[in-house]
């Protein structure tokens, strides 16, 4: 077994990644038994796909309390530039997609808890949560503007970070398989 160096990727700084290199491995002790590894394997991604999602969700939360403290605290052309509509309409859309997200997270980590099949719930958190991230720290961002490029704020680092989570664990377009397999399914079982 052989570990690269540690790779250096766009909003990857909390997580270490690395390429694993597997030569002449023998398992004498496999961790499930023969058949099992691979249900094992997906019910892992299923957790993963969660803990994704929920990052996603804190990323958007603490881009949010940066914006509108912001906007709070700016003025411009003699008021807050929150009383400004568009940008008080644009943080209410923010805050929406968050609110949304974070119950797709939790329906799909209860199921989990539960020890249900929580397949579909992790793909709808994933897919909703990384897209909306993305587009929400970037209204965040607009919000703000130049000034939000600021190391102190941290929102480029969330920006680039919920970037990267659209590709762990599974992309989209994965996501969106498991959820048209599981609309066929459901149609056909009708």
């Amino acid at each position: 077994m052989h570990f690269t160096a540690q790779l250096s990727l766009l909003g990857s700084h909390a997580m270490g990644t690395t390429d694993l290199e597997l030569m002449n491995v023998i398992v004498d002790t496999p961790c499930f038994p023969k058949g099992v590894g691979f249900a094992a394997a997906m019910a892992g991604l299923n957790v993963a796909r969660t803990g994704v999602a929920a990052m996603c969700n804190g990323a958007v939360e603490g881009a949010l309390r940066a914006a509108i403290e912001y906007a709070n605290s700016r003025t411009a052309f003699g008021s807050k530039i929150f009383d400004n509509q568009g940008t008080s309409f644009s943080l209410a859309d923010v805050s929406t997609y968050l609110e949304a997200s974070r119950n797709l997270t939790q329906k799909a980590a209860q199921l989990i808890d539960y020890g249900q099949d929580a397949t579909l719930a992790a793909s709808h958190a994933k897919k909703f949560a990384t897209k909306h991230a993305f587009q929400s720290i970037s209204a965040c961002l607009q919000v703000m503007g130049a000034n939000g490029l600021k190391d102190s704020y941290g929102i480029h680092r969330q920006m680039s970070a919920a970037r990267a989570c659209e590709f762990m664990d599974g992309t989209t377009e994965i996501q969106n398989m498991i959820v048209a397999r599981a609309l066929l399914k459901s149609a056909r079982q009708k």
